[in-house]
């Protein structure tokens, strides 16, 4: 859908915001995300574990608050990078969620996403 309205509208700056959870829980390629890779202008990472929730009020759930840091989880977020253009803004969606400690939090989102960043050689 998100490629119909970016085609629809012409606009050459136009572009898509690729969540991590949304986009595989929906069944969303990464052969699709590669062969359009130049429209996707923003990843968003997150992981989760487990397999996709079947309701409409889980799949909300785990949306807001099932979220893990990048590389705690299952999802192939190294393939999703790797199948965007160099040049898309990266951003790390994890809610803070109970008695946490944001600066401890936001570390421990650093080194998962730096975790999925980093090549393997």
């Amino acid at each position: 859908d998100s490629l119909a309205i970016l085609n629809a509208c012409g606009a050459e700056n136009a572009g898509a915001l690729v969540d991590g959870i949304h986009f595989f829980r929906n069944g969303a390629s990464i052969d699709e995300l590669r062969a359009n890779s130049g429209k996707v202008k923003h990843i968003q990472l997150c992981d989760v574990r487990g397999p996709a929730p079947k309701t409409s009020d889980a799949m909300i759930a785990e949306a807001r608050s099932g979220r893990l840091a990048p590389g705690e989880g299952e999802l192939p977020l190294k393939d999703l990078c790797a199948a965007t253009e160099h040049g898309a803004a990266i951003s790390v969606e994890v809610p803070l969620v109970g008695p946490v400690d944001p600066k401890a939090h936001l570390k421990h989102l650093h080194a998962g996403a730096l975790g999925i960043l980093k090549p393997d050689h």
